[in-house]
C-alpha cells in the first residue's frame, strides 16, 4: 500500500519528498536491473567470429587444427651433457596441467624418489603470506629436498593434520610408491610397475617420519620433485647452477586447464586464493574481498579465472626464461598435447634429458593411461549464465590419475567453456599460447 501510494503521489505537484525519494530509488534499481540482464546476455551469446569448430563436431578430429606441430622450444629437450651425480628434477608446472599423470611416471620408474607437491606444507603453515612472498621458502625447501635432507625441507611445518606440533604426515605419502615399499613397507616392490592403491597404502604401512625419508631418499639415483606453488621460474635459478637441478616445464592448451580447473573449482578455491592474492584476500582457509553479487558457484569461477590470467602471465615469462644461459642444457619443455598424442616419443626425449635409463614398463603403463574405452561424445556446449556449460560431463576425481581417451581428453574443453569465456582467456593468453603452438579459435 505505501509503494501504491508513492507510485501515485510521485508526479503529484505535492508529492512528499520520502516517496519521491522512493520513487527515485526504485527507479534506478529498475534500470541497473535491466542493463545488468542486457549485458549478461550480450556476454554470453556465441561471438560471431568463433566458427572454427562448427555446431555438430566429432571431438577426436578437433586436435588436429587446435595444436599445430610441436612446441617451438621442444629442440632444448635434447641435452649435450648427461648428468653426474645424483640426478635431481623438478617438474615446473601449474594445477590441471598433466602434472599428476607426469608424477606418476617418475613414481614408476625404479631409479626414483618421487616427492609430490611438498610446497603445499609451506602454504599450509602461512596462509596470510600469499603465494609471491612464499617463493623463495619454496626454493629452499626444495634444495633440502634434493640433497635428501626432508627432516629438515619439513622442520616446523604443519602436516596433513593441519594442527601444528602434531606428528608430521607427508601429503600425498600414501601414493609415493619409495614410502610404500622396502625397507619401509611391504606393500609394494619398487621394481615392479603398477598402480598405486593409497587405501593399500595406509592399511599396511604407517607413515614415515621424515627422518625415514632422508633414508629411503638417499637409497635412489634420482630424486625427481612435481610441483605447481613455484610461480616464476627465475626463483629456481640457484639450483639449477648449484645444485644442477633439472627443469622439466610441463605446459598445457590454457582453455583446456580452465576448463579441467572449473569442473574441480571447489578443491581448487584456497589455491586460487592464493595465487590472486591482491585481487582477493586469504583468511581462515576462505577466500574473501569477492564481487558481492557472486554466488557461490560463480565465486569460484572468478577465482579460477583470475589465477589463470596471472599464471599465463607467469608462463610467459618462463618462457623468456628458457632462452637465457643459466637454462642452457637444463630445460626442457614438454607439451601435455604431445605426451598424449606422440607418447613414446615423448617419454624417450623425458628419459633421454634426465639421464633416467628408459624402463619398458614405464612405456606399458602409459600406454595402458591412453587405452580408454572411447566414452560418448557430449553435446555442444549450452549459452548458460555460468562460465561453464550446463551440459557439461561428470568430471572424475580431482587428482586421480585415471585411464583417458587422448583425444576426447584434449578437445573436451570445446563442450565446457561459454564461446565468450575462450575468448577472454585467448586475449589474455595470446602471448603464451602463440609461444606454444596453440591455435586460437577466436
Amino acid at each position: 500500500m505505501i509503494l501504491r501510494g508513492c507510485w501515485r503521489c510521485c508526479c503529484a505537484r505535492g508529492c512528499l519528498w520520502r516517496c519521491r525519494r522512493a520513487c527515485r530509488i526504485i527507479f534506478a534499481l529498475a534500470v541497473i536491473s535491466v542493463l545488468s540482464l542486457l549485458a549478461e546476455r550480450w556476454r554470453s551469446r556465441a561471438p560471431q567470429d568463433c566458427t572454427s569448430v562448427p555446431a555438430r563436431f566429432d571431438l577426436r578430429n578437433v586436435p588436429a587444427m587446435l595444436y599445430e606441430g610441436r612446441a617451438p622450444s621442444t629442440d632444448v629437450s635434447e641435452p649435450r651433457r648427461i648428468p653426474e651425480g645424483p640426478r635431481r628434477i623438478y617438474i615446473h608446472t601449474s594445477w590441471r596441467s598433466g602434472s599428476s599423470m607426469v608424477g606418476e611416471l617418475f613414481n614408476q620408474h625404479p631409479d626414483v624418489f618421487y616427492v609430490y607437491e611438498p610446497v603445499w606444507h609451506l602454504w599450509r603453515t602461512f596462509p596470510g603470506a600469499g603465494a609471491a612472498a612464499l617463493q623463495r621458502g619454496a626454493r629452499d625447501m626444495l634444495r633440502s629436498i634434493f640433497q635428501c635432507k626432508l627432516s629438515a625441507a619439513f622442520r616446523g611445518l604443519v602436516g596433513t593434520s593441519q594442527v601444528p606440533g602434531a606428528n608430521f604426515t607427508m601429503f600425498g605419502w600414501s601414493d609415493n610408491k619409495a614410502l610404500c615399499s622396502q625397507p619401509l613397507c611391504d606393500a609394494y616392490s619398487k621394481r615392479q610397475v603398477g598402480v598405486v592403491e593409497g587405501k593399500r597404502c595406509r592399511r599396511l604401512c604407517h607413515p614415515p617420519n621424515p627422518v625415514q625419508m632422508d633414508a629411503q631418499c638417499r637409497r635412489f639415483p634420482a630424486v625427481v620433485v612435481k610441483g605447481v606453488r613455484v610461480l616464476d621460474l627465475s626463483v629456481l635459478e640457484p639450483l639449477v647452477q648449484r645444485d644442477d637441478v633439472r627443469i622439466v616445464h610441463l605446459v598445457r592448451d590454457p582453455r583446456a586447464v580452465l576448463a579441467s580447473r572449473l569442473r574441480t573449482a571447489s578443491a581448487l578455491a584456497w589455491d586460487h586464493a592464493m595465487v590472486a592474492r591482491g585481487r582477493v584476500i586469504v583468511g581462515r582457509g576462505r577466500p574473501r574481498n569477492l564481487p558481492l553479487w557472486l554466488t557461490s558457484r560463480r565465486r569460484l569461477e572468478f577465482l579460477a579465472l583470475t589465477s589463470l590470467e596471472m599464471l599465463c602471465e607467469s608462463s610467459a615469462r618462463g618462457l623468456s626464461s628458457s632462452l637465457k644461459t643459466w637454462l642452457r642444457d637444463r630445460y626442457m619443455l614438454l607439451r601435455y598435447e604431445d605426451l598424449l598424442l606422440e607418447p613414446e616419443r615423448s617419454l624417450d626425449a623425458l628419459f633421454r634429458f634426465t639421464g633416467l635409463e628408459p624402463h619398458r614398463g614405464v612405456y606399458n603403463y602409459l600406454q595402458g593411461l591412453l587405452q580408454a574405452p572411447p566414452a560418448p561424445l557430449p553435446p555442444p556446449p549450452a549459452i548458460s549464465r555460468s562460465a561453464i556449460s550446463d551440459t557439461r560431463p561428470p568430471a572424475p576425481p580431482a587428482f586421480a590419475v585415471t585411464p583417458r581417451d587422448p583425444r576426447i581428453s584434449l578437445s573436451r574443453w570445446l563442450t565446457i567453456l561459454r564461446p565468450d569465456v575462450i575468448r577472454r582467456l585467448q586475449t589474455t593468453c595470446a602471448g603464451a599460447m602463440r609461444s606454444l603452438g596453440y591455435v586460437p579459435l577466436c
